[in-house]
């Protein structure tokens, strides 16, 4: 067994490695293994080396046009979580007319994901600066907004395992005014 080199670019996932060397998903968990990678869910950095062996390659038009033409398929995931879809052939990067879905793996897959979320606080009374947030136990607060000005995070600090905002006594609230929070969480998810 002769495993060869293939090179990523920036932009691609585990799966697009694998379908530019094998031409099949079915084939992932081998690419992983001889390559080191440990992690499903982290994407390939350019110019990152995965090994592959020629003689399990499924779909030879696949591994015989990225040789060729030194086309690669990309999909990256956006900062809202939609996928795009590019080609990148020779640095140019442009969006293809039939983009490919990769169809479902039939076994059980474990993945972490991000989930944001919003919520908003008014103050019942003037002064306040410690303001208790149960059902956001266990999140991260991503941004604070009062009313319209963002605040730093020098101006709160957030326990995430009480669910308890404190804010600096610089920006206590008045009665009415309104906190408009950003959170995140990142979940583990079974399919």
């Amino acid at each position: 067994m002769s495993l060869i080199k293939y090179i990523a670019v920036e932009g691609q996932s585990i799966y697009d490695v694998c379908l530019n060397t094998y031409g099949t998903l079915d084939r992932l968990r081998r690419l992983m293994d001889d390559s080191g990678v440990e992690n499903i869910n982290a994407n390939p950095f350019s110019g990152q080396v995965f090994l592959f062996d020629p003689e399990l390659v499924v779909d030879d038009n696949v591994r015989r046009s990225q040789v060729v033409s030194d086309t690669r398929y990309a999909t990256a995931v956006g900062k809202l979580g939609g996928n795009y879809y590019s080609v990148v052939d020779g640095g140019i990067v442009s969006p293809p007319s039939n983009p490919y879905t990769p169809p479902q793996n039939p076994n059980e897959v474990t993945y972490e994901k991000q989930l944001t979320a919003s919520d908003q606080y008014t103050a019942g009374s003037d002064g306040e600066v410690v303001i208790n947030l149960p059902g956001w136990i266990g999140w991260d607060i991503l941004q604070i907004e009062r009313e319209v000005l963002p605040l730093k995070d020098a101006e709160f600090s957030w326990n995430k395992i009480s669910g308890t905002l404190t804010l600096d006594s610089s920006m206590a609230l008045e009665a009415g005014q309104t906190l408009f929070i950003l959170l995140t969480k990142n979940v583990t998810i079974t399919a």
